[in-house]
């Protein structure tokens, strides 16, 4: 019964803190202009991954770091963020929270998700750390926002507080979405909003279906959703702060999961459409995203795409040719299903 009614507070301060900071991130976008409130806490989770992902350069991931920082997004947000009708918060709050108690952890969770989040909080950046463990060279910068989720004075189960999180905070601001744009009127974003929806509530009503995908998934279709708007609404100053927000997302995505490159083709379309919308901010942002994950994933591996050889910086005394190889091959045999293979053929075969 404690759990049950101190879970659904701590989401629900988890949630106005990431809003908080969102709020404050989002003053990076030209003309200080978010076109959509519901979206500051997805915001905030690309700039705390900077965040903790820079600490983890020169020190280990205290979770003291992690609570001072919600604490400080507390207090930004309620200095001057306008809270969500909360009628609407606490019922999805329930639902995650209901979620985050019957749920039993993704298959993967015990074999590198929580190795990896430990060795975050453990160290600082450790180099050459795939060699200890092929695993832990699948660099995720989903993985690197469940260790900021790691609280003093918990279990690790708080981990799971990401993902319970980002699951409240996409359907909010679909519903949100729906409900301000008035569902009656239709449009494609609006339709697209409603399957979304439909998609995520399926798709999250077992926690131990969320691995890095799922994160993954919710911050594609905020790439898809942001270019439909972009379609629907002309208006320069409008289409300029969708395009930081694409090229945002879009980045977060392919750190997530290396498979959403072909998002890259997105923001290049929004330029395609309206030249205006790019300059050198969008150019700065990005490498202050992707500069903490490429040299994390380089320490980690040697290979900027790991385990791709002729990506990989050869000179590096972690590096590996045989390794690489190796776990090339692992890669490719274990997304073959092999392990439940009944027949004679060998893994080379």
């Amino acid at each position: 019964m404690i759990s049950f009614l101190l879970i659904p507070i701590i989401i629900l301060l988890l949630y106005f803190s990431l809003s908080g900071l969102g709020f404050y991130f989002s003053k990076v976008l030209p003309g200080k202009f978010l076109p959509y409130n519901a979206l500051y806490p997805l915001l905030s989770f690309p700039i705390i991954f900077c965040i903790i992902s820079y600490f983890h350069i020169f020190i280990k991931l205290y979770p003291s770091i992690n609570l001072l920082i919600i604490l400080f997004g507390l207090f930004l947000c309620f200095k001057r963020f306008e809270i969500i009708k909360l009628p609407l918060l606490i019922l999805f709050t329930f639902l995650v929270t209901i979620q985050f108690i019957g749920h039993n952890v993704n298959e993967d969770f015990g074999y590198y998700h929580l190795p990896y989040v430990i060795n975050f909080i453990s160290d600082k950046l450790i180099l050459g750390l795939s060699n200890l463990s092929m695993v832990q060279g699948y660099n995720s910068a989903w993985l690197n926002i469940s260790a900021f989720f790691y609280l003093p004075y918990f279990s690790e189960k708080t981990v799971h507080f990401a993902n319970s999180i980002i699951s409240l905070s996409i359907i909010i601001f679909y519903v949100t979405y729906l409900k301000e744009k008035k569902i009656y009127k239709f449009s494609i974003s609006s339709l697209y909003a409603l399957l979304a929806i439909s998609f995520f509530l399926i798709k999250n009503s077992r926690l131990n279906s969320f691995g890095v995908d799922v994160a993954g998934h919710i911050y594609a279709s905020l790439v898809f959703f942001l270019l439909i708007n972009f379609f629907e609404n002309k208006k320069l100053y409008f289409r300029k702060s969708l395009f930081y927000l694409i090229v945002v997302f879009t980045i977060f995505s392919i750190f997530i999961k290396l498979s959403y490159i072909p998002l890259i083709v997105i923001p290049l379309i929004c330029i395609y459409i309206e030249k205006k919308v790019f300059d050198k901010k969008i150019i700065y942002l990005s490498l202050l995203i992707g500069f903490p994950w490429i040299l994390q994933q380089v320490a980690y591996t040697s290979c900027f795409i790991f385990p791709l050889d002729f990506t990989c910086i050869k000179f590096l005394p972690w590096y590996s040719r045989d390794f690489i190889n190796d776990a090339a091959f692992s890669l490719e045999y274990i997304n073959k299903s092999y392990w439940v293979y009944k027949g004679t053929l060998t893994p080379v075969e």
